[in-house]
């Protein structure tokens, strides 16, 4: 017997560890191994009200029940510990989870921060959610910001914060001597993207000018409460309107005109600033509908700032006009082919210029950051206007430079403007993140090489998205030549993750970022997957985590190959091996026994 219990022992084991390597080898993605542990959480429902109770879920990859973990919610507008709590993740729940009902009684229209904290080994995490209930935030504008009377206005009002949620805008117009001009209610901002774009006829409106301005008054009301925001615009009775604020002598000036479409023609000025102005155009310009635009060839116009005046008779009454615009001689672009380098590295600076200035002359000032010249170089430049030189940096402090270029052609000089930072002599990293855009339930791979190698240092990962959650790893004392991570980015908000990886050593520290964009819908159960995959394709329950109750939620289990339908489905990346009893082994033992003493079909 003791026999059939060792060779039953083996065999199960033997099953299991080739399930686990066909698996791991068998996967397009790859998941997290024991050297790259991750820790996941979520928040449901998306959008609690004050008062609801919000389900906490916590789970890890690779699986860590029972691994004590830090829990703690505070209260970001005081920075006050509401909640703190250690515990121990579950022991029956196979991927390492733990569920944890919060009360939201007594809260405040604050925003709160929930972090699950766990250290394995040499690794610690740190998972971030952030829970919002300063209530609905909206930010509203309008194109154009200047426009006759009679011509379209476009409102746009957006929610400030995913996830968003359906909510409608009541919309009030209004100016000095009409509290309520114009008015719209009950505008939908749908949940899918959280904007809408309303336009605002202004037919029969009075050209009031910029100092009396039209106001927008908008208000927003949603199940989180309501917002309100502003904006405004001008009804003018002429506009001119220069395309760019800058050009270059030789460049097309391109002007628009536009008034009343019962007015024929304007007038149209162009001059230099200073005394007395130099008028470069000065002519009459046909309208058509109100309408005109011209481009003017600066070939022969002198780098200066040029003021456009326009001016028309609408109703026996003269009305003007202004814009302006710079014109520059040339424009000067200077480059270093990268930002940071190492005491001793030379420093390549390049310059170009826009027109060419073939054979230029031009001079290069570095100084430090009290203001101090460093460095000089004068020469010209090529036939093409470029040049490229290379500057020593041996013998300077570590800090920031400045680099400031002048070009003098004979007839006028212009700058360009550039900087770099050196520092001390340490070792180079390198990260990057494959794919770079991801949704769903994904964990991409984010890789981190150092050289030369550094065999003894110290990681840590920083992942963040400005107004919503974030992630941190800290791995110490190993290997950091070449280094691979699975981002945990299931149960975070949309939005564009700032990834910031820094590497110490005994050599020094280094640092670089890199970016990876998410998105997910919405997601009511918090397990990863959003209701829509869920309920069209999956056919789990959009409001249950672990739809098949086997201990595995459905975004883990989708993820990694599983049925979440199927609660006899497993994942052997995370299985924890039960403790075989010895009735579990009999009876094993005896299917087996019976098996073996069948006889062969003839």
């Amino acid at each position: 017997m003791e026999k059939i219990r060792k060779l039953l022992l083996g065999t199960l084991f033997l099953l299991l560890f080739s399930m686990i390597l066909t698996r791991a080898a068998g996967s397009p993605n790859g998941f997290p191994t024991p050297e790259q542990q991750t820790l996941m959480a979520s928040l449901s429902p998306p959008n609690p009200n004050i008062g609801d109770d919000v389900l906490w879920t916590i789970w890890t990859d690779p699986n860590c029940s029972g691994q004590e973990v830090y829990l703690q919610i505070t209260d970001v507008f005081n920075g006050t510990v509401i909640y703190e709590e250690t515990t121990n993740l579950g022991t029956e729940n196979q991927c390492g989870s733990l569920q944890k009902l919060v009360s939201t009684d007594g809260y405040e229209k604050h925003v709160y921060i929930f972090m699950a904290s766990m250290t394995v080994g040499n690794m610690a995490m740190n998972c971030v959610q952030v829970l919002n209930f300063m209530g609905i935030q909206v930010y509203a504008y309008v194109t154009p910001y200047q426009a006759i009377p009679g011509e379209e206005v476009n409102l746009t009002v957006s929610e400030a914060f995913y996830p968003y949620v359906e909510a409608y805008a009541n919309i009030t117009v209004y100016n000095s001597t009409h509290p309520d001009l114009w008015t719209k209610t009950n505008v939908l901002l749908p949940e899918e993207n959280g904007t809408c774009i309303v336009t605002i006829p202004t037919d029969g409106w009075k050209a009031t000018g910029w100092m009396e301005p039209y106001m927008v008054n908008v208000t927003v009301i949603s199940d989180l409460g309501e917002s309100q925001t502003s904006t405004w615009f001008s009804l003018v009775d002429l506009i001119v309107d220069v395309e760019y604020f800058t050009y270059f002598v030789g460049d097309l000036v391109n002007i628009t005109i536009r008034t009343y479409p019962t007015v024929s023609q304007a007038g149209l000025q162009i001059s230099t600033l200073g005394f007395p102005p130099t008028i470069v155009v000065d002519e009459l310009v046909a309208l058509t509908n109100g309408k005109a635009t011209r481009s003017y060839d600066s070939s022969a116009w002198t780098p200066n700032t040029y003021h456009v005046t326009a001016n028309a008779t609408i109703d026996s009454t003269p009305v003007f006009a202004y814009d302006s615009f710079s014109l520059d001689a040339f424009r000067v672009d200077v480059s270093c082919d990268k930002y940071e380098y190492i005491v001793g590295e030379d420093v390549n600076i390049t310059v170009s210029t826009k027109p060419e200035q073939a054979n230029a002359e031009y001079n290069i000032t570095v100084t430090n950051s009290t203001g101090n010249t460093v460095w000089t170089h004068a020469d010209h430049l090529d036939t093409n206007g470029e040049a490229s030189v290379l500057m020593p940096t041996a013998g300077l402090p570590p800090g920031d430079y400045d680099v400031e270029v002048w070009v003098n052609n004979t007839q006028y000089v212009e700058w360009g403007f550039e900087w770099f930072e050196l520092v001390e002599k340490t070792f180079n990293i390198e990260a990057s993140v494959d794919p770079s855009t991801v949704s769903g339930y994904a964990m991409p791979r984010l890789t981190v090489t150092t050289d030369p190698g550094q065999t003894d240092a110290n990681l840590s990962i920083m992942c963040y998205c400005y107004y919503g959650g974030g992630y941190m790893f800290n791995k110490t004392n190993f290997d950091c030549s070449s280094y691979e991570y699975l981002l945990p980015l299931p149960g975070m908000d949309n939005g564009t993750y700032y990834v910031e990886v820094v590497v110490t050593s005994d050599v020094g520290t280094n640092s670089t970022m890199v970016y990876v964009d998410y998105s997910h819908g919405l997601d009511s159960d918090g397990d990863g997957l959003s209701d829509s995959l869920e309920e069209d394709e999956l056919g789990t329950l959009p409001g249950d985590p672990d739809s098949d109750n086997d201990g595995f939620f459905d975004g883990i289990e989708w993820f990694h190959g599983s049925d979440p339908l199927d609660g006899g489905s497993v994942i052997p990346e995370l299985i924890v091996v039960p403790l075989i009893t010895v009735s579990t082994i009999s009876t094993f033992a005896l299917s087996m026994l019976k098996l073996r003493g069948r006889k062969k079909s003839p």
